[in-house]
């Protein structure tokens, strides 16, 4: 098949962009032809064989210009090109004209409508910034997904919001995001060298703290009810509240703000649990980078990747926000180390069962079945 993937980066290091690298890469492997039309695209694709069609828009900044601009451009490209490709693949708003696959990754309507929403009870020109970001994402959402055959939601909970946003049932189809098994995987860490704290129970956050989506300070306010556990947290500092919280909380000593890091799989096996109560997360590949270290994982329902964490495995929270059910969930965990070796067993079990190679395997029969 020739394949033309449409997104703003297909590389490693980004949620969105990581799926589109691993469908390129498993697709020239098999020996597709992929075509890649995008901002950034990974080196090591190229070197594989794989044909990278630039698309720099005009303005990256504000951001919302950029992604106008993008599918402008995108649109023009593939116009041009006509009937040059078997099959289309898009992520979201990327382009507005007819095409086979859609990926749904994020869906801005049902973050709008979110009572966790970032502008919720917030007057300032950010805020308003942001619920214009939401607004005009979600009408362009709506516009992309209407001319794609198939739409592929990374979780059940984004199949629901798709419906919901106005998707037929029959065209969505549900694939899981994935996790790199061998970059994660259970083994011994020294903390020591890590820069984290020794001989404590210890629980570690991961993901943007500049925000309140990911929601740090419901894990920062639970983490008060338990005396004697610290928190790492992987995250860029610059423009973050948080550490100001945790000061104002009387954590400073027992909360170690890491910056941004490249050596999170080694920081997740040094510490015994993974806290990811986000208010809204469409998937969180984060999560089940966790499960792939074999450290138990404390979320919420609001996460996709919840589905994939039993009890065996983790603590489910029904509200994202209930510091106090958070505060007792590490409580009981971390006063539970044969338990948590066992559910640190089954965290592995559960992210073998969903690896990049697995995941673009399911986008490369969807292909097959769009284009018969």
């Amino acid at each position: 098949m020739k394949i033309a993937i449409v997104t703003h980066s297909v590389v490693r290091g980004d949620g969105q962009g990581r799926v589109g690298y691993e469908i390129a890469k498993e697709a020239l492997l098999r020996g597709h032809k992929v075509s890649l039309l995008a901002d950034r695209v990974g080196e090591e694709l190229q070197q594989m064989g794989a044909r990278w069609i630039p698309v720099h828009p005009r303005f990256q900044r504000p951001m919302l210009c950029k992604i106008k601009g993008f599918a402008a451009a995108v649109d023009r490209r593939l116009d041009q090109m006509q009937k040059e490709f078997d099959i289309v693949q898009g992520f979201g708003f990327v382009l507005t004209r007819p095409h086979e696959v859609s990926g749904a990754q994020f869906v801005h309507s049902a973050w709008r409508k979110s009572p966790n929403h970032i502008a919720r009870g917030r007057y300032d020109a950010w805020a308003r910034y942001q619920w214009l970001y939401s607004g005009c994402n979600a009408q362009w959402e709506r516009i992309a997904f209407s001319q794609a055959r198939r739409v592929v939601a990374c979780s059940q909970r984004v199949r629901c919001e798709l419906i919901e946003a106005g998707v037929p049932e029959n065209r969505i189809r549900v694939i899981l995001n994935a996790v790199d098994i061998e970059e994660f995987h259970p083994g011994p860490a020294n903390r020591q060298t890590l820069g984290l704290p020794v001989g404590v129970p210890l629980g570690v956050f991961v993901g943007d703290i500049r925000t309140n989506r990911k929601n740090l300070d419901a894990v920062l306010r639970g983490l008060v009810s338990c005396p004697g556990v610290h928190l790492a947290v992987v995250g860029k500092v610059e423009g973050s509240p948080f550490p100001a919280l945790a000061e104002k909380l009387g954590l400073k000593d027992r909360v170690c703000f890491l910056g941004f890091r490249k050596d999170v799989a080694d920081i997740m096996r040094a510490c015994d649990l993974y806290l990811f109560p986000s208010t809204y997360e469409p998937f969180g590949i984060v999560v089940l980078e966790a499960l792939a270290t074999g450290t138990p994982v404390i979320t919420a329902r609001t996460v996709g990747a919840s589905e994939l964490v039993s009890e065996e495995c983790g603590i489910v929270l029904s509200d994202p926000n209930d510091a106090a059910k958070l505060g007792a969930a590490i409580t009981q965990l971390m006063g539970d180390g044969e338990g948590r070796l066992r559910m640190g067993r089954v965290a592995r079990t559960v992210a073998e069962n969903h690896t990049w190679k697995q995941m673009a395997a399911a986008y490369l029969a969807l292909y097959e079945e769009v284009a018969a």
